[in-house]
């Protein structure tokens, strides 16, 4: 089959019942004629299981499989989709491409490179290095960097603090594997082939020395300041003076003439403050001392800066003023959103967050410095957005919300979407702290180096998940009773005996990813809860005086929405304000087993908030429940419940 085939086929298995072949038409963007055509090379493909797909005239198409036949289905369905994905390693090679030269255009920003030198490097023609280098241009274009074209070849133009920042970003996308998709586009894979060549050079250019060194840098910073780095802000710290030692090791320093002022947020003073100054110039010294060099006093200020702007920073400045640093209605405003953002993710994920001091903490400092930085438009910037914000779609899309509406609530501007996925790493972070562990088998048929790369990113998207690595002839050996499900790069039905299992592709790409989080909800999720609790959240909003009600699909244009987002399982949700009824309405297909939106138009914030919980249970929920969810509103909910 080819990859429409594959992907109707996988609707299909989505769903329970009968559907329009019109809505699948629409999804897959065909005419439904090509998809008259593709059901009789699914039902071909599937006649060696008994099974095909019904068609009713006036109702629609269905295909009705036991869990297990599903299973097994999906990880077939698995498996070709990846063949099918590596017949186009060309258009991979080349979205990679474009990553490593980016990355080495930055590293070696002093030098010209010539096309001819990067066609003979890649092994394609001068015209694909051209389009190439269009795209490199609008990577790093953010940083305020451009590239210079001349008859020496092409080379980096812009400040050497920009670079640096450019670096760190590509850099981030690197080491977790990933690509900056704003430039090369959102289902764009970085191919082995160029994971290993830039691995190979990262591990060139950051030396043992090094890396211990900043180690050793980043724990005395912490001792001397007496607070400690939050993970990201460890992260970011080290890559920012990692980068920033090999350049100085290379002779490029950052000219007397940079300006830090230029990029300074408002909490950024012209006096500095003393404790901070006094450790940066400590830092300073101790980089002079380990690599035998001189800096200069710009270096000691982009340091400054890189710290004061961050999170520890602000710890030290508000422990030393006894309090906040800001005016008394920006410090209303900023406590006001902290407490509604943490009373509607109490509220909707059912996480008692009050009872969290740290968490608490962390999150009121972070939305003063993102409230602060949105007043004066100098937004922070995620290296990390895109690969967060797959791994953790349904979190970020409540964040989202929530933050959307507090602003509007409080007369706020309106916040990134970088901002947000920082926020989102601090729920997402107690949503998995309280979920349930699971014990794991990793079953490969690859080398031991690739195998222990795969298990690395499951452990970063499962942090809760105990993995064991093992070959597949070992199979025999394990204790099945022991571990829940297994995730395996090899395609064999005796493992589907042992234990429930789905099959991935080596690069674990986002496909991957949600076949193995749709297994682990149907190997530890009762779907009952789910469907209970939207219920009780539908019933709850009624009993607070919201109306209920639900239509069919309409077409009607909502104009006066303050925010509309397209959720996980296809549902738009639309949020309007109002000064009359608080009412939610959801329109369903007219057999009831699909919600293609709902809208919540109210005239009062907090019911919007809390109504935001069917959007984080719709998101999180195993896809059959929504289903019985539209069931329930078009029948025993009886459209007004």
């Amino acid at each position: 089959m080819n990859r429409r085939q594959i992907l109707f086929l996988k609707e299909l298995l989505d769903k329970d019942d009968y559907a329009p072949l019109s809505e699948y038409s629409e999804k897959l963007k065909v005419s439904e004629k090509t998809l008259r055509r593709d059901i009789d090379e699914i039902n071909t493909y599937l006649s060696s299981t008994g099974k095909n797909v019904k068609k009713k005239s006036g109702v629609g198409v269905r295909l009705k499989v036991s869990r297990e036949e599903r299973e097994k289905l999906i990880n077939n369905l698995s498996l070709m989709n990846f063949l099918e994905r590596n017949s186009k390693s060309i258009i991979k090679e080349r979205d990679s491409r474009k990553i490593d030269i980016a990355f080495n255009l930055l590293l070696y920003s002093d030098e010209y490179t010539s096309l001819s030198e990067l066609s003979y490097k890649y092994y394609t023609s001068k015209s694909s290095i051209s389009a190439d280098l269009k795209g490199v241009e609008k990577l790093i274009e953010r940083h305020g960097l451009t590239l210079l074209k001349d008859s020496r070849g092409t080379k980096v133009r812009g400040e050497e603090a920009d670079i640096r920042n450019a670096l760190a970003e590509i850099l981030s996308y690197i080491l977790d594997f990933n690509v900056n998709r704003a430039a090369t586009g959102k289902n764009s894979m970085v191919s082995d082939s160029f994971i290993s060549e830039t691995l190979s050079t990262i591990l060139d250019i950051f030396k043992e020395r090094d890396i211990t060194f900043v180690e050793r840098i980043m724990r005395w910073t912490e001792t001397e300041l007496g607070q400690s780095f939050d993970e990201q802000e460890f992260m970011d710290f080290s890559l920012f003076l990692l980068i920033g030692i090999y350049r100085l090791k290379m002779g490029i320093f950052i000219p007397d003439t940079y300006d830090p002022q230029r990029v300074c947020n408002v909490h950024l003073k012209a006096d500095r403050n003393i404790r901070l100054n006094d450790t940066v110039t400590k830092i300073r010294k101790k980089i002079e001392e380990e690599y035998s060099l001189e800096l200069p006093s710009s270096e000691e200020k982009n340091i400054y800066l890189k710290m004061a702007s961050g999170r520890l920073a602000h710890l030290v400045i508000e422990k030393e003023k006894g309090g906040s640093q800001y005016g008394s209605l920006e410090e209303e405003k900023e406590e006001l959103f902290s407490e509604d953002f943490i009373d509607a993710f109490s509220t909707i994920t059912g996480i008692g967050l009050r009872g969290k001091d740290d968490f608490c903490k962390n999150i009121r400092l972070h939305i003063r410095l993102m409230l602060e930085r949105a007043k004066t438009n100098n937004p922070a910037v995620n290296p990390i957005l895109e690969m967060m914000g797959n791994d953790y779609t349904g979190t970020l899309n409540v964040c989202r919300i929530i933050c959307e509406i507090l602003s509007q609530k409080l007369g706020l501007p309106n916040i990134t979407l970088d901002e947000i996925c920082f926020l989102m790493f601090y729920i997402q972070g107690e949503i998995i702290s309280v979920e349930e562990k699971a014990n794991v088998l990793l079953i490969s048929d690859l080398s031991r180096s690739i195998t222990l790369l795969i298990k690395r990113r499951l452990v970063q998207r499962f942090p809760g998940w105990q993995i064991k690595e093992i070959y597949a002839d070992e199979l025999k050996e394990i204790n099945n009773g022991s571990y829940d499900f297994a995730v395996s790069t090899v395609l064999d039905e005796n493992i589907g005996k042992e234990l429930p299992y789905v099959y991935i592709s080596p690069l674990i790409d986002d496909s991957d990813l949600k076949n193995i989080q749709e297994l682990f909800w149907r190997v530890r999720t009762d779907a009952d809860i789910f469907l209970r609790e939207l219920i009780r959240t539908i019933r709850d909003l009624n009993d607070v005086g919201c109306r209920i009600k639900t239509i069919s699909k309409s077409d009607e244009e909502y104009k006066d929405r303050i925010v509309s987002i397209e959720a996980l399982k296809d549902i738009e949700y639309i949020y309007e304000k109002n000064d009359g009824i608080n009412e939610c309405i959801i329109e369903t297909c007219d057999e009831g087993n699909n919600i293609f939106r709902i809208i919540f138009s109210m005239s009062d914030w907090d019911f919007m908030l809390f109504a935001t919980k069917l959007l984080y249970l719709t998101d999180n929920c195993p896809t059959e429940v929504i289903a019985g969810f539209a069931r329930y509103l078009t029948t025993e909910g009886g459209g007004n419940v």
